[in-house]
């Protein structure tokens, strides 16, 4: 199968690329992985030309090739709801051993089938072949239970995101195991990636 390891970045004219180093750190270890040529200094020296250019936030898209050839997209930042996005479960479990679900890569499949069966929310829950949630298909997850914040481990067959790794590390997310049950009775639900931040949503 061709398919090219990605990142998603905020940028900003006053901070540069928000966790530039997390996502440079998994783009080399994915790139390791799946055996793609990535020199990181190389990726960096661009990144930090291209933004001189930026004169204001953007969103943009790293996308590497085997061969090591890197593309740069900057894009407009997608409005923000003032009302909480609508959630629904998938349809079809994915399995946790799916490789594709631990890196960012434009091998998408299971993300576009997930959206596609359902036409009426913003986004989509994954779980696993056991029950387990996993993440959005555009984000991690978080559940509120009791006063507690809880994210799926890693195991559970997910991204690990930057934005994820950042909230862990200031102990506003603890890492725990839930299920579709608990998900439902959730005092809140809550998505978060590196682009977008941390945004209420609720489920359908």
């Amino acid at each position: 199968m061709s398919f090219k390891l990605f990142e998603t970045m905020l940028f900003t004219p006053e901070n540069g690329y928000y966790l530039l180093d997390q996502h440079l750190e998994r783009l080399e270890s994915s790139a390791s992985f799946f055996c793609f040529s990535c020199n990181r200094s190389d990726i960096q020296e661009i990144l930090t030309e291209k933004g001189k250019q930026c004169k204001t936030e953007k969103r943009v898209r790293l996308v590497l090739d085997k061969q090591g050839h890197i593309k740069l997209d900057y894009f407009e930042l997608p409005k923000q709801s003032k009302s909480k996005l609508k959630l629904s479960i998938a349809e079809k479990p994915v399995k946790n051993s799916n490789i594709y679900l631990f890196h960012k890569t434009t091998n998408r499949e299971v993300y576009d089938q997930a959206m596609n069966h359902c036409k009426i929310a913003d986004d989509v829950v994954l779980y696993n072949q056991d029950g387990e949630i996993t993440e959005s298909c555009i984000a991690n997850i978080a559940i509120q239970i009791e006063e507690k914040w809880v994210t799926p481990p890693i195991s559970c067959g997910l991204l690990a995101g930057t934005k994820r790794a950042e909230l862990l590390d200031k102990n506003k997310l603890t890492e725990c195991v839930f299920y579709k049950e608990d998900l439902m009775n959730a005092t809140e639900i809550k998505l978060f990636n590196s682009v977008r931040g941390e945004y209420l949503v609720e489920l359908i």
